[in-house]
């Protein structure tokens, strides 16, 4: 199809249109005096960390491989000029008269108290040393943090050899999300690159730091879209009841597990196939089927699967560490058992 067809066929021309047309909102950079507050992700974090204090639950564990010379000190530096970056790497979650407050540390100070621990294991043999690996990965996970002490992160680099090194990250998701681990492993490489080379790492500077996004949100008139999910949600099920061959405990836990398998790669693009025959995503097609296998399970016609979204809606946020993550509720309504393309029509 040529480029002129295709960008004025209708349903993309109104796309653009609406792309075009959107109002982002630009967030400003908040006076320093200005009190911090605390988004509204950080507040659910902060009251889970208030029920169960001592719980792991809510740590980002990364794991990476870096081969080839390394220099410690250089590391190091790299890792303290992220901290140095990045607000949320320097703050603390104290309690005021039963609500959080931000403390943020002056970024000079934060990065002197940079530390990553080291693990020297290129003695072991090639068996024990990934038993130990598995130990250490296992202990960081484990860990849990306290709000009120810094930092909220934790790393520490493992030697394999003289030229093989894991390196390993721990986050408190009240500072980070899955999106930030990204920034956080690139701006370190830059960092690393730049110390190497002598130079000034060629990172722009950021526009707004998190507590200003914090505090922008915190301005909202957020009343339409209680409203709306109010109406969404009106009239759910407050329980999914599987069919599972042990009862279910009495109080939530985190004592769970993973069962793990694979297409084939001939499912795969069957799969594939399908979608775009549907003129959906394979993320949609996959959905419709997972809620298909719950309600045949179930019998509960009306099924709500929250997933999560990056909710970094502006440009400025795109490369700030910190936590956006937000769930979203999809509802689906199986009653009346309807044929897969309706499904999935709906979904």
């Amino acid at each position: 199809m040529p480029l002129r067809s295709l960008f004025g066929h209708p349903i993309l021309a109104d796309f653009i249109q609406v792309l075009e047309t959107a109002q982002t909102p630009t967030l400003p950079p908040i006076a320093r005096s200005e009190r911090p507050t605390l988004s509204y992700a950080q507040q659910r974090q902060w009251l889970m960390a208030q029920l169960a204090p001592d719980s792991h639950a809510y740590t980002i564990p990364t794991a990476v491989r870096l081969t080839g010379e390394l220099s410690i000190d250089y590391l190091q530096e790299s890792l303290a000029q992220v901290v140095t970056r990045h607000d949320t790497l320097r703050t603390v979650y104290h309690t005021v008269d039963g609500q959080a407050t931000p403390e943020i540390m002056p970024a000079d100070q934060a990065a002197e108290q940079v530390v990553i621990k080291q693990t020297d294991l290129s003695s072991l043999d090639p068996i024990t040393q990934r038993t130990k690996i598995q130990q250490i990965v296992h202990q960081q996970t484990q860990q849990s943090f306290d709000l009120t002490c810094g930092p909220l992160w934790r790393a520490q680099l493992l030697q394999l050899n003289h030229q093989e090194y894991i390196l390993l990250f721990a986050l408190h998701h009240i500072v980070a999300d899955g999106w930030s681990m990204g920034i956080l492993l690139k701006e370190l490489t830059v960092f690393y690159r730049a110390c190497q080379a002598n130079t000034t790492a060629d990172m722009p500077a950021l526009e707004i730091c998190y507590g200003d996004y914090a505090v922008w949100q915190q301005s909202l008139d957020l009343s339409d879209q209680l409203t709306y999910w109010q109406q969404q949600l009106a009239g759910t099920a407050p329980l999914l009841e599987l069919p599972t061959d042990y009862p279910r405990p009495a109080e939530t836990s985190i004592a769970g597990a993973t069962y793990e398998f694979r297409l084939s790669q001939q499912q795969t693009d069957s799969l594939k196939r399908f979608s775009q025959r549907q003129g959906v995503t394979l993320f949609m097609t996959l959905l419709a089927a997972f809620k298909t296998l719950l309600y045949r399970y179930s019998g509960i016609t009306d099924l709500l699967i929250g997933t999560p979204i990056a909710n970094r809606h502006q440009a400025q946020t795109e490369n700030l560490i910190g936590l956006f993550v937000n769930t979203l509720v999809l509802r689906t309504d199986l009653s009346n058992n309807p044929r897969f393309s309706d499904l999935l029509a709906q979904v």
